[in-house]
């Protein structure tokens, strides 16, 4: 049997990469009289490995003019070493989502033409298993188990992906808002109500004197919109018993609407404080909007039902928005001026 001195070679342990690792022997120059290799063999096989694993390596020679033929000498192993799992053998989608109130997974699976990689045994998000809801930025990594081409790997990261804010969705529904008014008589009585976006509102005044040359009582909104002004957004029509039945019509928006008797229309607004003091009050999700038409700022204070002040302010001529929680206020310049209005969040 020849020695191993007799063959020049070169074990070693590559890493695993999905390629053949064949191992060169030769007979070394000097081992005379030794017959040619006829055959490599790994663990038995001719065929080169691919997969990790540990390889007995075996050779074949042929009869020479010293020595004769022998099959299978085993001259050493080597071990194909498993690779380190990395993002190139993964198919995953990391992408921003809107916040949709349902849980959403990002999906990993493995490239189809990788083999030997372990069972993804845990997708995590910000380092928990649980599968996110909340808007928020989320870091995604992934566990692997041992596989028999791939080492196992805890936490590889993938990326991250972000849940946005829900957007706000336009409102189906507006307030429309009118106050109690000396003289008239409202059905439904004063108060705030809830339409539906682009439904009519109708309500019925009853002047407590008739006038006497039919003039109907004076209705004006907050609304001056190019599409649907106030004059032409107000529908009035006299009913036989004395009374009006009034049609704001087409309601996109929140409505603030301000009521006079005929008399008053005629001489000046004076019946209704938010006409006669200058200041007209409507809401906004989340707000008090403030028209003021003085000449000069006015000083309002802003007071929760319970009495607390909730804002003191000084509103200049034209339109301020006072940004307040939802619920009930009472609006005031402490002087000509009281109204009580109420804030939604829609």
């Amino acid at each position: 049997m020849p020695p191993a001195t007799a063959f020049d070679f070169t074990l070693s342990d590559p890493v695993y990469d999905g390629k053949p690792h064949p191992l060169t022997v030769t007979v070394n120059s000097g081992a005379a009289g030794l017959g040619p290799i006829s055959a490599v063999k790994y663990n038995g096989n001719a065929t080169v490995p691919t997969a990790a694993g540990t390889y007995a390596v075996t050779v074949n020679i042929a009869a020479g003019t010293v020595y004769a033929a022998i099959n299978d000498l085993p001259i050493g192993s080597f071990t194909i070493e498993p690779a380190k799992p990395t993002l190139d053998v993964l198919d995953f989608d990391l992408h921003d989502i809107p916040c949709s109130g349902t849980p959403w997974s990002v999906p990993v699976e493995v490239l189809k033409d990788i083999e030997g990689l372990g069972e993804i045994i845990a997708i995590k998000y910000n380092g928990r298993t649980t599968v996110p809801i909340d808007p928020g930025e989320y870091t995604v990594t992934v566990d692997i188990a041992t596989g028999a081409n791939y080492a196992a790997v805890t936490n590889l990261p993938l990326g991250t992906f972000i849940i946005l804010e829900p957007t706000v969705p336009m409102p189906t529904h507006y307030s429309v808002q009118f106050p109690s008014a000396e003289g008239l008589t409202t059905d439904p009585p004063a108060g705030t109500y809830r339409v539906n976006s682009g439904s009519n509102f109708t309500f019925t005044l009853t002047p407590d004197l008739p006038s006497t040359d039919g003039t109907p009582p004076q209705v004006q909104t907050n609304r001056r919109t190019p599409e649907r002004p106030n004059a032409s957004g107000i529908r009035i029509t006299p009913n036989a018993d004395g009374s009006y039945t009034v049609v704001i019509l087409a309601i996109r928006q929140n409505i603030d609407v301000t009521l006079a008797t005929a008399a008053d229309s005629k001489s000046g607004p004076t019946a209704n404080e938010a006409v006669a003091a200058g200041l007209t009050l409507s809401t906004a999700p989340g707000a008090i909007v403030v028209a003021n038409s003085r000449p000069a700022p006015a000083t309002l204070y802003v007071y929760s039902l319970a009495g607390t002040l909730v804002r003191l302010t000084t509103v200049a001529l034209g339109t301020t928005r006072l940004s307040v929680p939802p619920g009930i206020y009472i609006v005031t310049d402490g002087s000509t001026f009281h109204r009580k209005t109420a804030v939604t969040r829609f």
